[in-house]
């Protein structure tokens, strides 16, 4: 994660694997590396819990669902809906 966080000048990156079978209503989004930087320690990213959106949700979970990528400049201030 660090390494593509450097490779595509993101700020931070956070990888997320679905869970659930296709069609579940309860196929989520979960991450154990969130918010992962090219500085980040391995005891930081050991440290974060386990991250679950649900599926279609947010920013996450609109790119899952749909398979477009997206690019937000600071995705803290922007919702999907903008």
């Amino acid at each position: 994660m660090q390494n593509v966080s450097i490779l595509t000048k993101a700020d931070r990156c956070s990888l997320f694997l679905v869970q659930g079978e296709r069609g579940s209503e309860s196929r989520c989004l979960v991450s154990k590396l969130f918010d992962v930087c090219s500085q980040s320690t391995l005891e930081e990213m050991e440290k974060k819990e386990e991250i679950r959106i649900p599926w279609g949700s947010g920013i996450v979970g609109f790119v899952a669902q749909s398979g477009e990528p997206v690019n937000i400049p600071d995705a803290y201030k922007v919702s999907i809906a903008d």
